[in-house]
Order: C-alpha cells, then sequence, then structure tokens
C-alpha cells in the first residue's frame, strides 16, 4: 500500500490521475476510504471536479471525513461553485459535521450565494450545532455580512451567550464592511464593556475604520488610548498602526499623524504612503514630496502604485513640473506607465495642470488601455490648456477608437466648453444630439453646459429650447445660472429680468436662499458692468 501513497503523490497530471483510478478500481484497492479519499482530492487539484464526484459517489459507506477531504480541497483552490454543487448530496448523509459546514457556509460566503447559505443554516438549526460551536458561529456571520444582511448576522451572534474574540470580530468587521460604522462602533463600545474577552488587532483595525469612515477622529483617539493602555495584552500590529495613520490623515490630524509615523521603527510602504497622502491631502504638498524622498533614499522602501499616484497629486497641487518628470521617470523604470491606468491618470493629470498638455497626451497615447476616466481626464486637460480643437479631436477619437467605452459626463461637459470656445454652432448641435441619444438630458450639468455652449456659438434660440425642455421641479441654481448668462451674453436685458423674475417666483423649492443670493449678486453685477441698468433704485426694487 505505501507504493500507491508514492505514485500518488508523484502524479503530475490528471492524466497520471486517472491511471492509478483505473489501477485502483482493478486491485479492488479502490474501497478504501483513505485512498479514494486521497484520489478525489487530486483529481480536483488538476480541476476534474467531475471525476471526483463520480468517485466519491462510488464509495458504498461516504463518511464525514470524505465528504470533508473534497469540501476543503475545493476551499483552498478556490473552486467554491464545485464545492458548493456537493451539498445537495450531503442533506442525506447522516455523518456531516462542523467542518462540513463550515466548507459549505465558506462557499456561500465566497458566491454571496445567499439562498444556499440560508439552506445550511436551516440544516445547522435542525442538526442543533448552532448554539454549540463557534466555528458554525462564525462562518454564519461572515456569510450574512458578507451578503449585506446584518440583521440576520446580529440575530446568529446573540445565539451565543459566551462569543470569542473570533466571533465579536465578525460583527464588528461586518458592520463596518456594509458602511455601517456606527453599528460597527456599538458592537465594539458593547465587547469592552463585557470586558469578558479583549480585543485583537483585527478587531482593532475593524473598529479604527469605522472611526474613518465616520471621520470621528476623536473616538479613533480614544481606541488608541486603549490600545498604548492595553499594549502588554497583545503587539501593537504594524496594520494597526497604518490604520491610525489613516484616520488621522482622513480626518486633517497632521501632527498626530507625524507622531505616530516619526516613533514606528518598522515602517513599510503602506505606512509610508498614509503619511505622503496625508501631507498631500492636508495643504502639505512640499512635505508630501520631500517624504517621499526620504522613502525612496533612506526608507529602503520600494514605492508602490498608491504612494506614486499620491505624491504626483503634490506635485500637481505645488506646480512642481521637474519633481513630477522624475517620478514620471522612476515610473517608466519600474513599468507601470502603459499597464496601469491609475498611474497613467495621475501623470495626465499632472502634466496639465502643471501646462504641460503635449507630455500628457505622449502619456495618453502610450497607454495600452484606456477606461473612460482616463479619457476624461486628456479632455478636461486640453480644454484647461486652451487646446479646444485637439479637445474636440480626441472626443472624436474617443468615439470611434475607444473600444466602446462611452463618454461621462465630465467628458461631455469639457468638450461643450471646447466647443463654446470654437464658436462652432454647427458641432453644438452634433454634441446636443449625442447628448440626448445617451441619455444626458437629465443630468443638470450637461444641461447647463450646453445651454451655455449654444448661447455661445449664438444659438441662443436652442438655448431657450433646451431650458424650457427642463422641467421646473429640475431646474437647479446650474440651470437657472446658465440661462440668465445665456441672456446676459447677447445683450438681452429685459428677457434677463423676466427670466430672473421668474426664477423668485417659481423655483424657490429648487434654488436654495443661499444659491439665490449668489445668483442675484452675480447677475446684477454682469448687468451693471454692460451698463443696462436705468437705475440703482430699478435694480434695488427687482429683488425687493
Amino acid at each position: 500500500m505505501n507504493c500507491v501513497w508514492e505514485v500518488l503523490g508523484a502524479c503530475k497530471s490528471g492524466k497520471a490521475i486517472t491511471q492509478l483510478h483505473c489501477h485502483l478500481i482493478k486491485t479492488g484497492l479502490i474501497q478504501d476510504v483513505g485512498f479514494a479519499s486521497s484520489l478525489a482530492d487530486a483529481y480536483i487539484s488538476f480541476e476534474l471536479s467531475d471525476n471526483a464526484l463520480k468517485l466519491i459517489d462510488g464509495i458504498p459507506r461516504r463518511s464525514a471525513y470524505v465528504w470533508n477531504c473534497i469540501l476543503q480541497r475545493c476551499c483552498r483552490e478556490k473552486r467554491f461553485a464545485d464545492a458548493l454543487s456537493i451539498f445537495p448530496r450531503l442533506f442525506s448523509c447522516q455523518n456531516t459535521d462542523s467542518l462540513t459546514l463550515c466548507s459549505g457556509l465558506k462557499a456561500c460566503s465566497e458566491l454571496n450565494a445567499i439562498g444556499s447559505g440560508q439552506t445550511i443554516h436551516s440544516l445547522i438549526t435542525k442538526l442543533g450545532v448552532l448554539n454549540s460551536n463557534l466555528f458554525i458561529g462564525t462562518r454564519l456571520v461572515e456569510l450574512y455580512s458578507k451578503c449585506g444582511i446584518m440583521d440576520d448576522a446580529l440575530r446568529v451572534f446573540k445565539e451565543y451567550h459566551k462569543p470569542d474574540i473570533v466571533l465579536w470580530t465578525s460583527l464588528i468587521s461586518g458592520y463596518e464592511q456594509n458602511g455601517e460604522p456606527k453599528g460597527s462602533l456599538t458592537v465594539f463600545a458593547e465587547l469592552i464593556r463585557c470586558n469578558v474577552v479583549g480585543p485583537d488587532n483585527v478587531t482593532l483595525i475593524s473598529a479604527v475604520s469605522a472611526c474613518t469612515q465616520l471621520l470621528d477622529m476623536n473616538a479613533g483617539r480614544s481606541i488608541h488610548g486603549f490600545t498604548i493602555r492595553r499594549k502588554r495584552s497583545f503587539d501593537l500590529s504594524l496594520p494597526l498602526v497604518n490604520s491610525f495613520l489613516n484616520l488621522y490623515a482622513k480626518t486633517g490630524a497632521l501632527m498626530a499623524a507625524e507622531i505616530l509615523f516619526s516613533i514606528t521603527e518598522q515602517k513599510d510602504v503602506i505606512s509610508w504612503g498614509t503619511m505622503i497622502s496625508c501631507y498631500a491631502h492636508n495643504g502639505a504638498a512640499k512635505q508630501a514630496m520631500d517624504l517621499f524622498n526620504q522613502m525612496i533614499h533612506r526608507g529602503g522602501v520600494e514605492p508602490n502604485s498608491v504612494s506614486l499616484i499620491t505624491t504626483l497629486q503634490a506635485c500637481e497641487a505645488t506646480g512642481s513640473i521637474l519633481e513630477g518628470r522624475k517620478i514620471h521617470k522612476l515610473v517608466i523604470q519600474k513599468g507601470f506607465e502603459s499597464s496601469d491606468i491609475f498611474l497613467s491618470t495621475a501623470l495626465i493629470d499632472m502634466y496639465m495642470n502643471c501646462g504641460c498638455p503635449s507630455e500628457a497626451i505622449m502619456v495618453f497615447e502610450r497607454m495600452s488601455k484606456k477606461d473612460a476616466i482616463a479619457w476624461s481626464s486628456v479632455l478636461h486637460g486640453c480644454v484647461h490648456n486652451k487646446m479646444a480643437q485637439k479637445s474636440m479631436t480626441i472626443f472624436h477619437d474617443m468615439l470611434t477608437l475607444g473600444s466602446g467605452i462611452k463618454p461621462d459626463s465630465t467628458a461631455m461637459v469639457s468638450v461643450l466648453t471646447a466647443c463654446s470656445e470654437l464658436g462652432n454652432l454647427q458641432q453644438a448641435c452634433c454634441l446636443h444630439g449625442h447628448i440626448t441619444k445617451c441619455g444626458f438630458k437629465n443630468d443638470n450639468f450637461v444641461g447647463a453646459s450646453l445651454i451655455e455652449c449654444h448661447a455661445k456659438c449664438g444659438g441662443l434660440g436652442d438655448a431657450i429650447g433646451i431650458f424650457e425642455e427642463i422641467k421646473e421641479e429640475d431646474k437647479d441654481v446650474v440651470i437657472w445660472s446658465s440661462m440668465l448668462a445665456a441672456y446676459g451674453m447677447h445683450g438681452k436685458a429685459k428677457e434677463s429680468i423676466s427670466l430672473f423674475s421668474q426664477m423668485m417666483t417659481q423655483s424657490s423649492t429648487t434654488v436654495r436662499p443661499n444659491e439665490s443670493q449668489s445668483i442675484i449678486l452675480h447677475w446684477l453685477t454682469f448687468w451693471d458692468a454692460r451698463g443696462s441698468w436705468t437705475s440703482p433704485s430699478a435694480a434695488a426694487s427687482l429683488v425687493g
């Protein structure tokens, strides 16, 4: 028998496994549960799950051990659909154990298969093993959390009088990952209050992430203080330190982040990247660039895509084109330029905002794959750099060469702005048709840009038509302002006054008072500059 195990271990292909299977059938050794289970396990490793199931079906007395072998292999190989397909065969099996059930629940979680998971939950209830097995409870909480059903996750949790820290953490993490940070912190507070089991690093990371979602620096600092007081109970892991750094970065606590970063001896690329981001997003772009250079030259850490993007944003904010070019050179050395869409887009934004559109366009053209954001960035950049005709050309390329990528509202606003600068009414009409066809009519930013485009291209009548097509309840401050500006461009003082009065009487539900004041100030200033008021008192009486 030892030689069979040796041959099984030496099999390097599905064909070899099949040949061994035939030999075991001829010799009768296939009836040995150990051989059969290992053979099924080998079949799955070579993605021959159908062969494995046929083999298992041929075993007369299939124990839980046999099923567990095949289920665990399926889960290890991330063949969760295969694992789940086995479960209908298990319902008649009297030897299903907790390991079998946990494997099935794991597969359901990975596939978001809530229906199958609830079926297994019913089986667990029928077998009466829920209250006595924390592993099963944890898997159920993970399943319901992954599927976004936190009420059911909480109900399962409450079945246990003495939950362990893994079960507590699963619930806390579930709330946090489902965008319910308050629920996460409520459960965390209950864990601390009970004082039966202490939180571990994973628990604390979830709680800190919940604070970050809420931008609640005070709650985060309380948890940080708790970890310092309890540092003898567990090691403060680097992922937890990084979570605190991220919290302080997102809540603008620059000094707290600096102190924590400085006292952290072992830093990884996430630590450096988070601190760079903290500087960049809190108005300290120069410090962000300095820290990036320190990371490269003295930190002994290789930059990743995130740290490179953040530093490029800092270069963009300060107009540091020389630093930006150095980072671009590093990006090319790492082989990221053509393969990383997000990094290439950050390079485009940096070059465009630093007044180097030709370099931005070169980056764009070298990209092996472009998404809607990349197209929008280069369109917006061309408009920003007064390259209206180039923007129109790129938009045409997007429609014809963009591999089915459709322009988003940002791209449409950019190309409408370019068309406005060119003053080409024919192009404006073509864009109008495209906007209608692609369903942007209900986007007020696109609508306002379209009104402005027609007005600047000499098509005031078209601008009025677009404005009147919009329902009164859908007209916001952007739409009203664009139409008032359109009348202003064409010197239509009387029509502008009439529209202004209409806005003040009809738009009280869609334009907030502070927005009305902004429009009034802008409107009065515009017409005063044109010398169109007969007297200041006339303007004052109009606005009440």
